[in-house]
């Protein structure tokens, strides 16, 4: 289930506010109303944070985390836009989780 939310969350992003480049441990991006939220990692939680609550857990037990956004000129314009994000994790005791999410939206490198 936290796979999927973080997959809805980040299929529904519509930018990545200047400034904050996602790393391997989070990624802070604009919901399609403006909001910002973020997805984060701090042993053993996964986080959303949105702009009415900080540190929601999305899931806990968790041994590894990885997040890595790719970036290209996927419409043919200018500018290198988010082309995917791959999302994966491990859960004590069982096997990893991994998504590749492909943003709805045009979202142009922060």
């Amino acid at each position: 289930m936290a796979l999927d939310r973080m997959s809805l969350e980040l299929k529904g992003m519509s930018a990545i506010p200047t400034g904050n480049l996602p790393d391997n441990t989070h990624i802070t991006y604009a919901n399609l109303l403006g909001a910002n939220r973020t997805i984060s990692f701090a042993a053993p939680y996964i986080y959303l944070s949105t702009q009415a609550a900080n540190n929601c857990i999305l899931i806990d037990n968790i041994q590894a985390f990885t997040l890595n956004v790719v970036y290209d000129n996927v419409y043919s314009v200018a500018s290198n836009d988010v082309a995917y994000i791959d999302v994966g994790f491990t859960v004590s005791g069982y096997n990893s989780f991994n998504t590749r999410i492909f943003p709805r939206n045009r979202v142009p490198h922060p």
